[in-house]
């Protein structure tokens, strides 16, 4: 199979890959009034089942840090750091993730109330 092979400043960090499906690498940037961050996520989704996602880095990094990317063919990967397969947990880490960054980043989220369903009542 296709992996990617990521190295931070000449150390390797993993080996990601999943077969058929979505692969990816990224490097992001974050600078506003209140502060400044930078994120390296791999992650990867297979096309057989659209609720299953795995991550093998997903970590800060720092001015100056230099990245590598490979593409190469392989037999085998490393194990992801997280495996989640089903929906309800993607949005349970999902709203984790969000929460985590709002209070980081001294923002408040609103939710709607969640509606209660009446119950039905049996008929004697």
């Amino acid at each position: 199979m296709r992996a990617l092979e990521i190295y931070r400043n000449g150390k390797k960090l993993c080996l990601a890959g999943i077969g058929y499906g979505d692969l990816g690498c990224h490097i992001s940037l974050l600078e506003n009034k209140r502060s400044k961050s930078a994120w390296l996520n791999v992650n990867g989704r297979p096309l057989a089942n659209r609720f299953e996602s795995h991550r093998w880095e997903n970590r800060r990094v720092r001015l100056n840090d230099e990245f590598r990317v490979r593409i190469v063919g392989v037999e085998t990967v490393d194990r992801p750091k997280i495996e989640i397969d089903n929906e309800r947990e993607i949005r349970k880490r999902t709203l984790e993730w969000v929460r985590d960054n709002a209070k980081h980043y001294g923002w408040t989220v609103l939710t709607r109330p969640v509606m209660k369903r009446p119950r039905s009542r049996a008929k004697a």
